[in-house]
């Protein structure tokens, strides 16, 4: 295991939620030379424990919606495993593929305006793997949250919201290329998202401060191989009942408070909430889930969990 040291844990807390951040930028925050941030960060991704970096919007502004489908198979063989994965990647609209264990094998993140065309990738979906597939369920996200990796160095615990009640944006094909190129790789240079979409540099800098300023874009921020670092990503799905509004912000607030929980959805679906974690130990993870119970007892439904191995995707490209 690669040991982080403080001014590591420090880095990746400061690009977990801004990967764009210069290595001056970063450098003045960690009290060290451009030049060693700049060795760090590369020794960082050498080491495969930063596995990418990625950019967030707000979903509302480009009238997109995030639908998931979670899977349990009957057994895949290596074989069959990777036709699944062919079949995903090839599908423009699956922005996150994940692989465990526990109440699911595989979980897709589909993200488009259009129902419809959901519906037709799952109809596609069971069709193509019909005879391996033991449960299949879906939900659809109505809001989502991103937390700091606060595990790392504790911060202000500030959230992103994913979903605004702002009205939909007006973007043309010029921004739509910029915000994928964000999307593969948010840490990408002003001068290499010019070369890609085409555009000059001129331009690609002025168009990112107009998204960022309409607050299209949200985030952006650095993936992890969290084996790497001693973690386990876990994944919760909570059924809530006898819940009103004024509850529902103590449980949504439970889960903020909550230093390696860094993301939580709320969900249409056979269950309300997805918190994610990223702990040190299973231990950990059910001390959580334990006061949680205690806790809101009677609101809680059931609680199901997977222990997610790999991601093989994670970028929600508009």
């Amino acid at each position: 295991m690669y040991q982080l040291d403080a001014k590591d844990k420090k880095i990746l807390a400061i690009l977990s939620v801004d990967a764009r951040a210069t290595y001056a930028e970063i450098g003045k925050k960690t009290r060290l030379h451009k030049d060693t941030v700049a060795y760090r960060i590369k020794k960082l991704e050498e080491e495969g424990i930063i596995t990418g970096y990625t950019a967030f919007f707000d979903f509302s502004r480009l009238n997109t919606r995030v639908y998931k489908l979670y899977v349990k198979f009957r057994g895949l063989k290596e074989g069959e495993r990777q036709r699944l994965l062919l079949f995903l990647k090839r599908e423009k609209h699956v922005g996150w593929i994940a692989e465990g264990n526990g109440s699911w094998d595989t979980i897709i993140g589909f993200h488009t305006s259009s129902v419809k065309e959901f519906y037709d990738f799952k109809l596609s979906f069971e069709q193509e793997f019909h005879k391996k597939i033991q449960s299949i369920n879906e939900t659809t996200q109505i809001q989502a949250y991103l937390f700091p990796r606060d595990y790392l160095v504790f911060s202000s615990r500030e959230e992103v919201i994913l979903y605004s009640s702002s009205p939909s944006a007006v973007i043309d094909s010029k921004d739509r290329a910029i915000l994928q190129g964000l999307a593969k790789n948010s840490r990408a240079s002003v001068i290499d998202i010019a070369r890609t979409t085409r555009l000059s540099v001129r331009t690609v800098s002025y168009r990112i401060k107009q998204l960022e300023k309409q607050n299209i874009i949200l985030q952006y921020r650095c993936s992890l191989n969290l084996s790497k670092i001693q973690r386990i990503f876990i994944k919760a799905f909570i059924s809530l009942s006898n819940i009103d509004k004024k509850k529902k912000e103590e449980i949504l607030n439970f889960f903020k408070e909550q230093p390696c929980v860094v993301h939580n959805v709320e969900s249409l679906g056979e269950w309300e909430l997805e918190p994610e974690f990223e702990v040190e130990n299973i231990e950990e993870f059910y001390n959580i889930i334990n006061e949680f119970r205690s806790r809101f007892a009677e609101h809680i439904e059931k609680i199901d969990s997977m222990m997610v191995s790999r991601e093989y995707k994670y970028q929600y490209v508009p």
